[in-house]
């Protein structure tokens, strides 16, 4: 799994956009897959974005602090673009650090992590 952050630096207010890539390098479907995607303290949820066969589960509904994608399968030498949009808020620190992490039967968990510098106006 690949992780990528934009923009970055980011501004307090501003959108920041989440983009990681599951890809099934293997011989055999992905069953089960699961990605899970802890939504920062510093920031909120606006909006997600996963491909066809996908469900999307946001924890707890309203106000999230886990978004969950899951799908019963991914083809060999396939992958899936998945997207996360939240928002960087006042509370935020000099960075924002998020991490990844896919599951699927079989095979080991794998995690991608970001960390994005914070700007302040002024």
């Amino acid at each position: 799994m690949t992780k990528a952050a934009a923009p970055n630096p980011v501004q307090v207010g501003q959108l920041l956009t989440y983009t990681f890539v599951v890809s099934n390098t293997g011989t055999a479907p992905l069953t089960n897959l699961l990605i899970s995607e802890p939504i920062p303290a510093s920031t909120t949820l606006v909006s997600t974005n996963a491909p066809v066969g996908f469900t999307t589960t946001e924890t707890p509904a309203g106000n999230p602090t886990l978004v969950t994608f899951t799908t019963p399968s991914l083809a060999p030498s396939s992958s899936a673009t998945i997207t996360v949009v939240v928002r960087v808020l006042g509370s935020a620190g000099p960075s924002v650090t998020n991490i990844a992490t896919a599951i699927a039967d079989g095979v080991a968990p794998v995690s991608a992590t970001t960390t994005v510098t914070v700007q302040r106006g002024g």
